[in-house]
């Protein structure tokens, strides 16, 4: 890391040092041209607030923007993909590299533990729950909130940020038609290191030397005598199978197509475009499928009135099964990975790769594993999200001063997933015959508000404004499960799933949950130098008994335009210098519906040999919950130089939650063992640095940088009746443990498990006539027949509580932390005449990645199964290099082994979560280089072009790393949200893309 760190600071260096080094044209320093557009957000831009506008340079409180131009040229399914490293505090980490993977935004650190911590997202003034659909040639900007004083407008759904979506509008002038496309390919970047065919039938070898003459026979006839393994398998056709190849090594395409057409006069424009997308994964048959329609309209009904208009239509659909769906043993990444990559001396590669059925896993009747490309067939999702959102929006200018602006909106999401089991799949096998199931969620909200804003300017230098407004929204949830087993042949799948003879029980669900709220909002400037502001809101949630409904979140800001002080016009590089400070509190409700009262659910019981359903409670009410919330102090520093060439910002922040809803450990008497309950605080504080900076900036050539970083600490204030829990993060059910500690005093994502010190030697035993006992003053373990199962090579864990030397589960400690030190991202946009060149980067250093794939993967005792190379390489071996055994000559056993300090074959079936699992996930990654070029306006004209740009882009082209798995930006145990970050398992490949794009406007 110490190379990333140097050559970050390298590039902003550089990129600080030359605008100070600049002249204009005429040779004197400081009159360089205003700052262009190009370069991000200037000064005087208008910024969308809660409910509102402002300019830039009025604002009180912590706002970031992002600039359409920003992401246009980022082939990505989802927007938020395309926002990681370029906002400062704004931390995006991708769950892995499947078209359709969950995304996780967090706005500095996110501040509550079992709860959702993602920010509320609102596209054109209406309220969403991502930003999957929204294509990004449709945004015009992003603003990203992140202080109380910008937040607590939005109440109870401020808590965790706000990222606001401006799509473009239309605009006055003759009717202009564009079409945008672009095309590309995709290559997997990184593959995990397994064995080939000859180092694979060497380990099976060393797996069968101490397990008798009838396995060392079994041995023989698959794989032949162990003196034939070098020459066998460096021979054609059987070199061994390379199965991530299979599966991942086909090259798919993604491709856009996107048709709009914008137009206007002085009382309405409009604009609508049309965008279909074709996504292709990585593993075959997979996929993310896009149709959207955007339209937007306004009319100026008279000078008074003003009319508006959005309606935006999404038919997604994503296929295949991905690596995650499921879990443990049935992982499809595993089945991938540790399949067998030969077939031995019965079956030549060829006609290994093409074989439905192999007869080793056959016979195996624990067995999970089959043939992955026969499994990529077998087995199918199909996901359906259509999203469906309109708004219309009345603003009434009832005096000068006096504006009244309503807005009624409205948003349905049909979200269905089918998933079925052909009668080939190792799950259908096991289960009786081929299994689907469907699963179908409807939900929808509405939402309407009021707001009235008196505006008024007094003296030339006293600016006042006033809003009030008053907001309903209503939530709506209808879910419905069934499935069924034992389909005679495959048929319909769950086109009719009546036709399976085992029907599972059927669910269905539904849910109903209403927020009322009134706000307001108070701006006033002094001779545009001085700036206060003041918000209050008051919400009551149906989530809450009646007592506790209603939250009251006020906020305080303010600013001193230094620059606009007389005292400092004599500083003439000085342009901007501005101090910002802040207060506020804002509120989180964000927890499951009906908590605070008792929630039945159905479940089947046996009564008189026939099943019954029966009801019976869920849950522990607590007519007790309340809000929680969330307290911010945030101070800024603004600075500009040389007219804003060069300009900086500088931002403090400390936030504080109290009374936090906590999915609270119960005593197991209650019946339950755990309940929602107002317990605990956190506190998150941090420092985000933004720069940007004009290097260049003549006639002909520009040069422009955007630099941010982060540094986030969060730390547990308080529990529930306690100082620590653990919890499990769940990535397999054979993995048993709790991995994952939350304590006060120290941070959420904290690894919590064993210290390893090496392997156990030669030296730690007493060898008689073949049989190892322990020594009686080294470590041992718990269990008496652990110890017996000790040999030379096993694990050696460090006896962290002093126990006599006995390892428990008290020995288990802090081994990793998942919070990144820093975060932040690099943009070098550069022009010459019709030449455009942007090279981005992102990264991220210090945080730990639990790499439960190495864990289960490095297991090497599991006959026909494959392993991971590194482990292999550095196992501590019990056979010489003629394959003969070495456990009866500990002479020869020691010297075999020096330097070596990884499990043997037999010691590395130990799946206690230790630090050997743990790995930096610090990177540096080359996210986007994308270079075009616009033909001349004269040339273009003359075919009734009105603009033509070509471009080509790398997306993901290469990521500096330490890490040993696919990618360092991952993390798939979602499940209990920020208690267990960081976790690789099963997480599909990232892949390169390389694609062409055209923008043509007519």
């Amino acid at each position: 890391m110490r190379k990333i760190i140097f050559l970050l600071s390298a590039l902003l260096c550089i990129a600080l040092a030359a605008p100070a080094q600049e002249r204009s044209a005429s040779g004197v320093p400081g009159t360089a041209p205003a700052r262009p557009d190009t370069t991000g957000i200037a000064i005087n831009d208008v910024v969308v607030v809660g409910y509102g506008t402002m300019s830039r340079k009025d604002l009180t409180s912590s706002i970031s923007s992002i600039s359409a131009q920003d992401l246009v040229d980022v082939p990505v399914s989802n927007i938020a993909q395309a926002l990681a490293g370029r906002v400062a505090g704004l931390q995006i980490t991708e769950s892995s590299g499947a078209p359709d993977a969950q995304i996780q935004v967090r706005v500095r650190g996110g501040m509550s533990i079992t709860q959702d911590n993602s920010p509320l997202y609102i596209i054109d003034g209406f309220p969403a729950e991502s930003l999957q659909g929204i294509d990004a040639s449709d945004i015009q900007r992003i603003d990203v909130l992140k202080d109380a004083a910008a937040t607590a407008i939005y109440g109870a759904r401020g808590a965790n940020g706000i990222v606001i979506v401006t799509t473009k509008s239309g605009k006055s002038g003759a009717v202009r038609v564009s079409y945008d496309m672009y095309y590309g390919i995709k290559k997997i970047t990184n593959k995990l290191d397994v064995l080939d065919a000859r180092d694979f039938a060497r380990l099976d070898y060393e797996r069968n030397l101490t397990k008798g003459a009838a396995a060392m026979n079994s041995f023989i006839d698959l794989y032949g005598p162990y003196a034939d393994i070098d020459t066998y398998y460096r021979s054609a056709g059987h070199t061994g199978v390379d199965w991530q190849d299979e599966v991942f090594g086909r090259t798919p395409t993604t491709q856009q197509h996107k048709f709009s057409v914008t137009g206007g006069n002085s009382t309405s424009n409009y604009s609508l475009s049309y965008t279909r997308s074709n996504n292709q994964g990585l593993l075959y048959g997979s996929g993310l499928f896009r149709d959207s329609f955007r339209g937007r309209f306004n009319f100026k009904a008279s000078p008074r009135l003003t009319l508006d208009a959005n309606v935006s239509y999404t038919d997604e659909t994503t296929q295949g099964m991905g690596s995650l769906e499921e879990g443990g043993r049935f992982s499809k990444l595993r089945n991938i990975v540790i399949y067998r990559p030969t077939g031995g001396v019965k079956q030549d590669d060829a006609a290994f790769l093409g074989a439905e059925v192999d007869p080793v896993y056959e016979n195996d009747s624990g067995n999970v594993m089959q043939n992955p490309v026969v499994n990529m067939y077998a087995e199918d999702i199909a996901k359906r999200n259509r999203i469906l959102s309109s708004s219309f929006n009345a603003r009434y200018r009832i005096l000068d001063n006096l504006t009244y602006a309503g807005q009624v909106s409205m948003r349905t999401r049909d979200y269905s997933k089918d998933t079925f089991y052909n009668s080939q799949s190792m799950t259908a096998k096991r289960s009786g015959g081929a299994y689907g199931s469907i699963d179908q969620n409807l939900y929808s909200m509405f939402m309407y508000n009021n707001t009235l804003t008196y505006s008024r300017k007094f003296n030339k230098i006293h600016d006042l404004s006033i809003m009030a407004g008053q907001e309903l929204i209503m939530d709506k949830l209808r879910t419905t499960q069934l499935s069924s087993g034992s389909f005679p042949v495959n048929n319909f799948g769950t086109d009719d799933i009546s036709l399976g003879a085992l029907p599972g029980k059927p669910a269905s669900n539904r849910e109903e949950a209403n927020q009322l709220s009134f706000f307001g909002r108070a701006n006033y400037s002094f001779d545009d130098r001085y700036i206060v502001s003041a918000t209050l809101r008051a919400d009551g949630s149906s989530r809450f008994a009646k007592g506790h409904r209603w939250g009251y979140f006020p906020s305080i800001s303010g600013a001193w335009r230094i620059s606009e002080e007389e005292f400092m016009k004599s500083i003439k590089p000085l342009s901007t210098l501005k101090l910002r400070a802040a207060y506020g509190t804002t509120g989180n409700n964000n927890i499951a519906n009906y908590l605070s009262r008792s929630i039945f659910e159905s479940d089947w019981v046996a009564v008189n040999n026939a099943q019954t359903a029966v009801y019976l409670p869920s849950n522990l009410a607590n007519t007790a919950l309340t809000w929680e919330s969330n307290h911010t102090t945030n101070i800024a520093l603004e600075a500009g130089l040389f007219r804003d060439r060069l300009s900086a910002t500088v931002e403090f922040y400390n936030m504080k939650t109290e009374n936090l809803l906590l999915d609270a450990l119960m005593p197991y008497t209650t019946g339950y063992s755990s309940a929602m309950r107002n317990v605990g605080s956190t506190r998150n504080r941090g420092v985000e640095i933004s720069i940007q900076s004009v290097n260049i900036h003549k006639n002909d050539f520009r040069w422009q940088t955007q630099f941010n970083i982060s540094f986030n600490r969060n730390e547990v204030l308080a529990l529930a009746g306690t100082d620590q829990f653990d919890r499990s993060s769940g990535w397999s059910g054979d993995f048993k443990d709790t991995d994952y500690l939350v304590r006060v005093g120290q941070p959420l994502g904290q690894m919590y498990g064993y210290r390893t010190n090496g392997v156990y030697t030669v030296d730690d035993f007493d060898y008689n006539a073949g049989v190892w006992t322990l020594k009686s003053d080294r470590v041992k373990f718990s269990a008496a027949t652990e110890n017996t199962a000790l040999r030379p090579g096993s694990r050696k864990y460090v006896d962290i509580s002093g126990n006599d030397e006995v390892i428990t589960t008290d020995d288990r400690e802090v081994i990793g932390n998942a919070n990144p030190k820093f975060y932040g991202g690099l943009n070098n946009t550069l022009s010459y005449k019709g030449i455009d060149l942007s090279v981005y980067l992102n990264f991220s250093y210090g945080g730990d990645i639990y790499n439960a794939n190495a864990m289960l993967f490095s297991a090497m005792n599991t006959t026909n199964a494959n392993t991971l190379k590194r482990f292999y390489d550095n196992r501590y071996t019990v056979m010489d290099a003629d394959g003969n055994s070495l456990l009866d000559n500990p002479a020869a056993l020691a010297a075999a082994n020096a330097g070596r300090n990884l499990s043997s074959v037999a010691g590395s079936n130990d799946n206690r979560f230790s630090d050997q699992f743990v790995e930096d996930g610090s990177f540096l990654r080359i996210n986007n280089i994308t270079l075009g070029y616009t033909f001349p306006k004269k040339l273009i004209q003359k075919i009734m072009i009105q603009n033509l740009r070509v471009y080509a882009t790398v997306n993901n082209l290469h990521t500096f790393t330490k890490y040993s798995g696919y990618d360092p930006e991952v993390s798939t145990q979602l499940k209990y949200k920020g208690l267990t970050p960081g976790v690789d398992w099963g997480a599909y490949p990232r892949a390169r893309s390389f694609v062409f794009g055209l923008n043509v406007t007519f």
